[in-house]
């Protein structure tokens, strides 16, 4: 091939030929080459690569990577010496604090995560043990009866993952507190937030380490040691001193949920856990005294609230950032986040305390699993829940006002997920109000349903505030739904249904049962006193031709009633000690074929007639929620597909809203913001809150361009273009 001379166009003679092409390497060797090249990027790589560390990937962050770059070093040298690797960066002069603190925190992590927390790669970086000389006779003899060996590395494994998550834990506390510049001046960094994820996840992975693999995680002394580390744990929230030790210590990030519409949580400082505290002990029969043997049936169906959120803050002793990198003490600091919103270091740092409110509620719901039960129960095969049960979300609060939730039939404490989780996650709300459930048998006939769950409720405010002196003791509300509804319409009514009920007697007879309290408290209903507000969501009060239907009838018919029941009438009439003529007139007149709970929800149902006309207490404030399948279909004449508005209607509510959907009405978010605008209507009748105002500007609308502009705007967008 020939090369041209540029400017005669002649090729050039062989010599030439060389001497161009030694100059052109010359050239380049003196010059260098380019190795920058510059392509476009998606912004989703751009994010990843600013965003990722190694809490998403088992890679540094670019942040890091470029700090060790300083001093020529990577990732693979410094996690084989990381103790060389730290102090070749704290000798480079250009070196800030920030960048050591940072990197050494990201390190320390990787450290745990790459090298310690998987045992096989920890067993490879660790020497070989020696192996005992055992003599062949001895082997033998052994061979049946020796215990299964326990590896030596696995505790030297543990400890060296525990030292590597404090180390990450301090580096990371450091650079947040005592670096050159305040939290708060680092605000917009995104160092900063990839910091307060590293200590959040160290924290989390120390605690629940230490927790599973240690007796006694707080001990008698609350403190816990590491090698030459002590970490003092001290209760901050005084509700939470009165609690035993959990069993068991959940990280609320580890926990993923499926059914939670969204996740409640409180942005701050601090990692959230959930604490799975022990059963308690069951009250046994003593048969010494029927009265006490009830009340101890009725304590063991309240169920106060084992899974608690706490928020874990950890810190190291010291007031400077010398004595914060030597010490040999750390602080583990415990917190309630329903007390606690906000922490203070040192009297210098106040911070949001960060919090998780959903991931107790949804681990509750995960492990009790209360939706099979109540079809179990509907259909007679779960007799170990004959009784309602209480169940408290969080732990009695003498100055929040209490929230009692009834479910429908064949349901459960589930058909409320989504008003729970809005009230959780409704500051407002979770600061004023606490949620019972009631869970129930739906197969029982309703005016038992309505005396027991009225005694459990009587029950749970009397053992919690005898005397009645406290908040949640008043001005409680009550939301039922469906079935839930036309039995909360009972607790909250005064009406003696007696007369109706006993028709088949004579006067004399009725007389004779009505002097049984435990038979009189079953037909004459007392409003339960602590309730001045209630919401009835899709209520059959006058029943539903649904129930009628050919499969539902068939449905009625396989459907039993527990055998605890008719146990538990038997039990009442012998406590009664009523003579045998009374009992064959009582039987003869039909009041013992009792109905289950879906055959009273007909129109036609015995249960419908007696319960038309009760009277809701004087003064209770009440609401409706309805449900409407077709939008153009007048609200007289709706229906939510099973229950109709002429059913569910009231004369009396003070609101009554209508909402586009099926009978589950409740599930809906339109449900669910018209039943938390009348939680928070009820703070501000009783005087807790001031009347709700909105935090935005009022929206305006859009200029749009008149006729007369149009030309002028084409004309500027033309200019523009061209």
């Amino acid at each position: 091939m020939s090369v041209f001379d540029p400017y005669c166009r002649r090729p050039l003679r062989q010599p030439y030929q060389r001497t161009l092409l030694l100059g052109v390497v010359a050239l380049s060797l003196l010059s260098g080459c380019a190795v920058v090249r510059v392509s476009p990027q998606a912004t989703s790589v751009s994010l990843i690569e600013q965003r990722e560390s190694i809490l998403t990937r088992n890679r540094l962050s670019e942040a890091s990577i470029s700090v060790l770059a300083m001093t020529g070093q990577d990732q693979s040298s410094c996690l084989k010496a990381i103790d060389d690797c730290l102090n070749r960066l704290k000798l480079t002069p250009q070196m800030s604090s920030e960048q050591y603190l940072s990197t050494a925190s990201e390190l320390y992590l990787a450290n745990a995560k790459l090298n310690y927390q998987n045992r096989n790669t920890c067993r490879s970086l660790l020497p070989a043990p020696p192996v005992p000389k055992i003599d062949k006779p001895v082997l033998a003899l052994l061979k049946d009866n020796t215990p299964e060996p326990v590896d030596p590395t696995d505790g030297l494994c543990r400890a060296k993952e525990q030292a590597a998550l404090l180390n990450s834990i301090r580096h990371a506390y450091a650079y947040l507190l005592f670096s050159n510049r305040q939290p708060s001046t680092r605000l917009f960094d995104n160092r900063q937030v990839q910091v307060r994820d590293f200590y959040n996840l160290a924290v989390s992975r120390f605690v629940s380490d230490s927790f599973s693999h240690q007796t006694q995680p707080m001990g008698a002394d609350l403190s816990v040691h590491v090698n030459d580390i002590r970490i003092n744990i001290q209760i901050k929230s005084p509700s939470l001193q009165r609690f035993a030790l959990p069993e068991e210590l959940v990280a609320a990030d580890d926990l993923g949920f499926s059914g939670l519409r969204a996740i409640n949580r409180r942005d701050g400082f601090g990692v959230e856990f959930v604490a799975v505290l022990p059963r308690p002990t069951q009250q046994q029969p003593t048969n010494a005294n029927d009265a006490d043997d009830d009340l101890n049936a009725q304590t063991n169906n309240i169920h106060r609230s084992r899974f608690l959120p706490l928020s874990l803050v950890m810190s190291v002793q010291g007031d400077t950032l010398n004595e914060v990198l030597t010490s040999n003490t750390f602080v583990m600091d415990v917190y309630n986040p329903y007390d606690n919103d906000h922490i203070t270091f040192g009297n210098q740092h106040t911070t949001p305390l960060a919090a998780n409110f959903s991931a107790p509620y949804g681990l509750w719901l995960a492990r009790t699993d209360l939706a099979s039960t109540a079809y179990r129960s509907l259909l007679g095969i779960e007799e170990r829940e004959h009784q309602p049960q209480l169940y408290m979300l969080e732990p009695y609060n003498p100055n929040k006002r209490v929230v009692v939730l009834i479910h429908g039939l064949a349901s459960s404490p589930e058909a409320w997920i989504s008003l729970t989780n809005d009230v959780l996650g409704d500051p407002i709300l979770r600061n004023h109000y606490q949620v019972w459930q009631v869970f129930y048998p739906t197969n029982m006939p309703m005016l038992e349903s309505r005396y027991e769950i009225d005694q459990l409720i009587r029950t749970t405010y009397r053992l919690n505030d005898p005397k009645a002196k406290n908040l949640a003791s008043k001005n409680s509300v009550l939301i039922g739904h469906s079935m839930g509804s036309v039995i909360g319409r009972l607790l909250v009514s005064n009406s003696d249904l007696s007369t109706r009920a006993l028709k088949g007697l004579n006067t004399n007879d009725r007389r004779s049962l009505l002097s049984v309290p435990m038979i009189r408290d079953r037909f004459q209903m007392h409003a339960l006193p602590n309730i001045t507000r209630a919401v009835f969501v899709s209520a059959p009060f006058r029943g539903t031709d649904f129930a009628d239907r050919w499969f539902t009838r068939a449905i009625r018919r396989v459907i039993q009633l527990p055998a605890t029941f008719i146990k538990t009438i038997d039990k009442t009439i012998a406590r009664a000690q009523l003579d045998a003529g009374l009992m064959n007139r009582v039987g003869e007149s039909g009041l013992l074929d009792f109905q289950n709970g879906p055959s009273e929800l007909s129109r036609h149902s015995t249960f419908m007639d007696m319960t038309a006309d009760v009277n809701i207490r004087q003064g209770l404030v009440y609401h409706s929620i309805m449900g409407r399948l077709d939008p153009n279909t007048p609200v007289e004449q709706s229906s939510d597909g099973i229950v109709p508005y002429s059913s569910s209607h009231l004369e009396g509510a003070v609101s009554e809203k209508i909402i586009t959907g099926r009978h589950s009405i409740q599930e809906t978010p339109e449900a669910v913001l018209e039943l938390r605008r009348i939680l928070r209507l009820h703070l501000e009748a009783i005087g807790e809150v001031k009347p709700q105002q909105s935090v935005l500007p009022p929206a305006t609308p859009t200029p749009q361009p008149t006729e007369s502009a149009v030309p002028a705007l084409q004309q500027l967008l033309l200019k523009k273009t061209l």
